[in-house]
């Protein structure tokens, strides 16, 4: 006798009815099968999410305003995970596993074959664009340990060229594309380092916070330091933290934009979602999710109005029983 779990995700948005309203969030992609990893558009109108409904993991595209859902991707006997657009919104990249082969795959927003990217007997991970759409940054422990590495966004190459050493799970360049975040697995925090396309790969480990060890989530005041607007983008300056409290754990739910950071932190239990102000210098709390699982994840717009997010909808626990079991 045993116990047998299963939880089904439908996507929901947060969204303001008004300026200054609060927060409130609505269905806003349901099925009878799991629907999960949003992916907003560009242009905010299109969400490309992942959806069972076919039968197994596949890539499918939302319209809002026509209430309608298009399967863009028919792989067989492949595991998908996270689908990222790209810039113009006229291509998506995903992740998917293929003969034990998890690599980069494109494919153009209207549908049609999807093509790799990346051929590596590694893992390759979370993928993101860069704000031209040239490049796309993704993780992989393809040198025996995990890193940021980079491959035009380009079907007829597979070279692939390493942006870290010293340990990476996510990375993210900034919208002017002199800067470069990044998530550690084995540290809290956000971090940022100055990128330059001629000097790289870029040494994580000689930044001297690194060296501190990882950070005490109760430590207080938590107060992130001014990188962006004076040493990170000093060319002679090192890697630094922008973010304490932020956990390798939730490496999927971060955006930068032009003016700040979109994250989650963990408090008491709790996830919260809120948004770093470069301006300011200050973290201000958005909104609190409730029953927040592991496999849940939330993602901003591109205007930064709304956010699309997991949410564990049917859970179901059965006792099972084996017949005849020595």
């Amino acid at each position: 006798m045993y116990s047998q779990k299963s939880t089904e995700y439908d996507i929901w948005k947060l969204g303001r009815t008004s300026q200054y309203a609060e927060l409130t969030a609505r269905s806003l992609i349901s099925s009878t099968r799991t629907d999960a990893a949003p992916s907003i558009g560009p242009d905010g109108s299109r969400v490309a999410f992942l959806s069972r409904r076919s039968g197994s993991d596949q890539v499918w595209v939302h319209r809002e305003q026509e209430a309608h859902s298009t399967q863009l991707t028919s792989l067989k006997e492949a595991q998908i995970r996270s689908v990222e657009w790209s810039p113009s919104g006229d291509r998506l990249c995903f992740v998917a596993r293929t003969k034990g082969l998890t690599n980069l795959y494109m494919i153009s927003a209207s549908g049609g074959t999807a093509t790799r990217l990346s051929q590596s007997p590694a893992a390759d991970l979370l993928p993101r664009w860069s704000p031209t759409g040239r490049w796309i940054y993704f993780a992989s422990n393809r040198s025996g340990n995990w890193d940021i590495w980079r491959t035009r966004a380009v079907t007829d190459t597979a070279r692939v060229q390493r942006v870290t050493v010293g340990g990476a799970v996510a990375a993210q360049k900034a919208p002017e594309d002199s800067v470069i975040y990044f998530v550690r697995s084995d540290t809290l925090g956000l971090w940022a380092a100055p990128f330059d396309s001629t000097a790289l790969p870029i040494n994580l480990s000689s930044s001297p916070l690194l060296a501190e060890g990882p950070v005490d989530p109760q430590r207080k005041p938590w107060k992130a330091p001014s990188v962006l607007t004076r040493p990170v983008n000093d060319a002679s300056s090192s890697v630094q933290r922008v973010l304490d409290r932020f956990s390798p754990r939730d490496k999927e739910n971060w955006r930068v934009d032009e003016n700040g950071i979109h994250f989650t932190y963990r408090r008491t239990g709790r996830m919260i979602l809120a948004y770093y102000d470069f301006a300011s210098d200050r973290v201000l709390p958005l909104h609190e999710f409730q029953d927040w699982g592991p496999d849940q994840n939330v993602t901003v717009s591109p205007d930064g109005r709304w956010f699309a997010f997991t949410k564990a909808v049917r859970r179901e626990s059965d006792i099972m029983l084996i017949d005849n079991f020595p």
